[in-house]
């Protein structure tokens, strides 16, 4: 079997446990099987409505490649996956040929920004050769391009670990953010819609509870005198447990809150507290996003969409050499899309933002079921991954 014949083997294995039903003013043409099976009922209930759909994302590509390649996978990941959000990590690190943001504090004034202090080249770079070209093919589509910043400052790998007056200064630290959003602004034409204190706080660097805090209160109050609009995304922890943790050390302080504009959690390791974090942010009229995990599959954007209530939801490394998303090829002349990622994408490209999640129940637990509401446009999502895979009978009520 050709290489052409195992991806179309792989795929057909994935449409057979995956169905995407767009429902246009509640109708549904049913195809039947000449073979019985078990039949379902699927009740639709619109009255019932959970969350807006805002954005599905990924990680800026940091892997240089020709401009066709490039255009390429861009187009790929906006009109076939349907994305339409990216996470910018600003330079980190100290290499050979780039340093991090700022290496070394650019002067004594928290107010001033010295711009030969920072890493811009680095930054122009990436931003022009990736997040402008996404912005444009996703404003093509009419639909709107979000963007968020998230610095890691892990005491080991590649980031390099947070300097000392840059960790207990919160004024420097705003400094050290503001310069990141102006540049995005000044030179790119791009507003972030929300800046992450620290990717995974906690995980092998001392971003604590109160740290954060700090940070956010100072950094927010900045933000709104230089007039941007850019919102914090918190807490952006390792697992949504830790991200719990950290929710409910802060979650009295109305300082912090005030300038809190999505909440966000990873999932490497403990998840259980999804739910918490769901309905903590709902009640303060805030929206939830599942923002990294490496191995992501159907069953994971499920738990998120339906225990995380998010509405914001990502997959980790876009495009390089080693993704599993879309792996290059080290010609840099052609790349792969992963089986697992086309599965994903059954999702997000027909789920668009401004969605919202309905009411829907199945009388059968092994197929679980999503519905969503756009422009009197109704989707339903059927999910048969569970063993044993079985053909079914479905009928859609209401």
């Amino acid at each position: 079997m050709g290489s052409c014949e195992k991806k179309r083997a792989r795929e057909m294995g994935d449409m057979k446990r995956l169905w995407v039903l767009i429902c246009v003013l509640f109708t549904l043409t049913q195809c039947k099987n000449t073979i019985p099976q078990p039949k379902v009922t699927l009740t639709i209930d619109p009255s019932v409505r959970y969350q807006t759909i805002l954005g599905w994302g990924a990680c800026t590509p940091e892997v240089k490649v020709p401009i066709p390649l490039r255009d390429q996978i861009v187009d790929v990941a906006v009109n076939l996956l349907g994305l339409t959000r990216l996470r910018y990590e600003p330079p980190s690190g100290n290499r050979s040929n780039m340093r991090r943001w700022e290496w070394l504090n650019d002067d004594d004034d928290p107010t001033h920004i010295n711009w030969r202090a920072f890493e811009t080249k680095a930054l122009d770079e990436r931003v022009s050769f990736w997040v402008v070209p996404f912005k444009r093919c996703v404003e093509a589509r009419g639909e709107r391009f979000n963007i968020y910043v998230s610095p890691s400052f892990f005491n080991g790998g590649s980031s390099g670990e947070v300097p000392t007056w840059l960790l207990h200064n919160p004024a420097e630290y705003a400094e050290y953010a503001i310069s990141l959003l102006m540049r995005l602004k000044q030179v790119h034409g791009i507003i972030a819609d929300y800046y992450c204190i620290c990717n995974e706080a906690g995980n092998d660097n001392p971003f604590s509870p109160q740290v954060v805090a700090r940070m956010i209160k100072v950094l927010g109050a900045r933000l709104k005198i230089v007039g941007l609009p850019t919102r914090i995304q918190f807490p952006e922890c390792i697992n949504a447990n830790t991200s719990w943790r950290y929710i409910q050390a802060v979650r009295d302080d109305a300082e912090v809150w005030r300038y809190i504009g999505a909440v966000t959690y990873h999932l490497y390791g403990k998840n259980d507290a999804r739910p918490q974090i769901r309905n903590f942010a709902w009640a303060k009229g805030l929206p939830t996003g599942q923002t990294e995990f490496m191995r992501l599959r159907i069953d994971h954007l499920y738990d998120d969409l339906t225990l995380g209530g998010t509405s914001y939801w990502e997959i980790y490394g876009l495009a390089g050499p080693w993704s599993r998303n879309i792996s290059i090829h080290p010609c840099k002349t052609t790349f792969t899309i992963s089986p697992r990622l086309w599965t994903l994408s059954q999702v997000m490209r027909y789920v668009r933002p401004g969605a919202v999640r309905i009411g829907a129940t199945s009388t059968d637990a092994q197929l679980r079921a999503l519905a969503f509401m756009r422009n009197d446009k109704v989707t339903i999502v059927l999910i048969n991954t569970k063993k044993p895979y079985r053909a079914r009978t479905v009928t859609v009520k209401n």
